[in-house]
């Protein structure tokens, strides 16, 4: 999960490096903190931009705060080994269903 604003400019920075990792297979749902609050209170986010890596709909891991590509890949190899979409939600629905209420 990406909680971002359209008003961040970290977020902003960051959007290139998110828009690769989806390509690669990495299913990353984005959530407006400002559009969808009670989603940003429920994962307890109060700074932007955050990451919450997800494996079986558990957190993992959370990144706060702008991050290079670089970083992301080497915090996601933390937490996998093999190819990026068997490790993480197998479909956009599931990554929805996460924050669904």
């Amino acid at each position: 999960l990406q909680f971002t604003a359209p008003d961040c400019g970290a977020c902003r920075a960051m959007q290139p490096a998110i828009t690769q990792l989806n390509r690669e297979g990495w299913i990353i749902r984005e959530v407006d903190a400002y559009r969808e609050p009670d989603i940003a209170t429920r994962w307890k986010v109060d700074r932007l931009p955050t990451l919450i890596l997800l494996m079986d709909g558990r957190e993992v891991d959370r990144m706060v705060g702008q991050a290079t590509e670089s970083q992301l890949r080497d915090r996601l190899a933390l937490h996998t080994q093999a190819a990026p979409a068997a490790n993480t939600l197998s479909t956009s629905a599931q990554a929805t269903s996460l924050t669904a209420e």
